[in-house]
């Protein structure tokens, strides 16, 4: 049987304040009994005895005197308390609301009937009135609360960077760029993302002609991000769009050069990668992908010998990644 009083920080009053008993449902014998002895103990002070009855108190101890604080707040009361029947022996908790001040009594039931424990109780609550009446401080401070820190990002909503280094061709080995992209929960593992990649200008010299190409490739696709402690794997496919600008210049006089526009490519964009949290906010990844283009595009010079390739890109570029990815929500 647990009992907890909560005091308020009002010293003597002139007109009698009320002591206030929680009864919560269920224990209406028990209320009562505890109810009489507290009332005798406290016949011969400037205060009145009231029950406040409620259907149930919280649990947790905190959310029990913080109900305690509001009936004290409310009724102006000098004392609240409450019984507990559901352990062994009889706590008796003392706050002062105001005063940060917290008294904690541990009284002992072996060899003790109900009544001589209900007895007990009212006597040690109308010590703690009486002393609230006086003035004198009751208990010890309570410790200060420590400060909630707020919930870091959960992952909700990522951006990612990264170098991005790209087979390209037999003629040009290596494209140079970066990625950069949005990635964005959508249940679970489950993740969208859209990336765009910022390649550098690719320019090549044949006998007859100069081609320079600009790339802008897009991509839009879905991603599973599995955790593993402190390391997390991604897998991901999605749709690349590369919208190519073409300029052709000729080398020879007797050349004539014909220049495009541009040229769309379209292709899947499969990837894999490794990373590494580096905090709540900041990781580090590792990853290989590919872009597997649908439709074929190389660049040549017609001859009356026939046609001179100039460049013809691989239609399966795969690329290599290293990146970091930041948690915005």
């Amino acid at each position: 049987m647990t009992a907890a009083l909560v005091i308020a920080t009002s010293a003597a009053a002139e007109e009698p304040t009320p002591v206030v008993m929680i009864a919560p449902a269920g224990e209406e014998e028990l209320n009562q009994r505890a109810a009489e002895a507290v009332a005798a103990q406290l016949a011969d002070l400037p205060v009145t005895f009231e029950l406040e009855r409620v259907e149930q108190l919280p649990e947790e101890m905190r959310a029990q005197v913080d109900v305690a604080r509001q009936i004290t707040q409310g009724q102006g009361a000098t004392a609240v308390f409450w019984l507990d029947p559901t352990v062994p022996e009889l706590l008796l908790y003392i706050d002062e609301p105001e005063g940060g001040r917290i008294l904690v009594r541990s009284i002992s039931s072996a060899g003790e009937g109900v009544e001589a424990r209900l007895e007990t109780v009212a006597v040690i609550v109308r010590g703690a009135v009486k002393s609230v009446l006086a003035g004198a401080p009751v208990g010890v401070e309570a410790p200060p609360e420590q400060p909630v820190e707020p919930p870091g990002p959960t992952g909700e909503l990522d951006v990612f960077l990264s170098y991005a280094l790209v087979l390209y061709s037999t003629e040009e080995m290596l494209l140079h760029g970066a990625r950069l992209g949005l990635s964005a929960r959508i249940a679970g593992w489950l993740r969208a993302y859209l990336a765009y990649r910022l390649q550098l200008p690719l320019e090549v010299e044949g006998d007859l002609v100069g081609v320079d190409l600009s790339p802008h490739p897009m991509e839009a696709g879905l991603a599973g991000r599995f955790e593993l402690g402190d390391w997390y794997v991604e897998a991901a496919v999605g749709l690349v769009v590369d919208v190519v600008t073409v300029e052709v210049t000729a080398a020879e006089d007797d050349v004539i050069a014909r220049s495009v526009e541009h040229r769309w490519l379209v292709g899947a964009f499969p990837s894999l990668g490794l990373g590494r949290s580096l905090g709540t906010i900041a990781s580090i990844y590792l990853a290989v992908s590919a872009d597997v283009l649908f439709n074929e595009h190389w660049y040549a010079v017609e001859t009356d010998d026939g046609n001179q390739t100039v460049l013809r890109p691989w239609n399966v570029r795969p690329m290599l990644r290293l990146g970091a990815l930041f948690s915005l929500l």
